[in-house]
């Protein structure tokens, strides 16, 4: 029987793809060696950034630590901006805080798509 890490790399992803979240990505890197890799990459690949409360807005930010090596596999970022309850046309402060970190955090040249879900600016 061979080993995971001397399986190809499309079938290590096809393994990886098949769990039912980023959660079981996350904790079978904790598992074995010879799985981290493959499974925080897989993990981190598409993140879905979502900002609702302040508690959720400072666990994400936790995340978006220097820190956590897994950033540099971000390749599609989603933000989802929180509706906050701020004056028409001001930006929200929260999204405003995150794109910093982001555009700090991650290398410029591996990320291929950002995409907001609904306006970046508060309602």
């Amino acid at each position: 029987m061979r080993q995971f890490d001397q399986l190809p790399a499309d079938i290590q992803k096809y393994i990886l793809d098949s769990l039912p979240s980023v959660q079981h990505r996350i904790a079978l890197a904790q598992t074995c060696k010879a799985w981290h890799r493959p499974a925080i990459t897989s993990a981190y690949h598409a993140v879905r950034f979502a900002c609702h409360d302040a508690s959720h807005h400072s666990r994400a930010l936790a995340m978006l630590s220097p820190e956590n090596a897994g950033l540099k596999h971000i390749r599609h970022l989603m933000l989802v901006p929180a509706q906050a309850e701020c004056e028409p046309g001001e930006v929200d402060p929260a999204m405003t805080e995150v794109f910093g970190l982001f555009s700090y955090l991650l290398p410029a040249h591996t990320l291929l798509s950002l995409r907001s879900v609904g306006p970046l600016k508060a309602r």
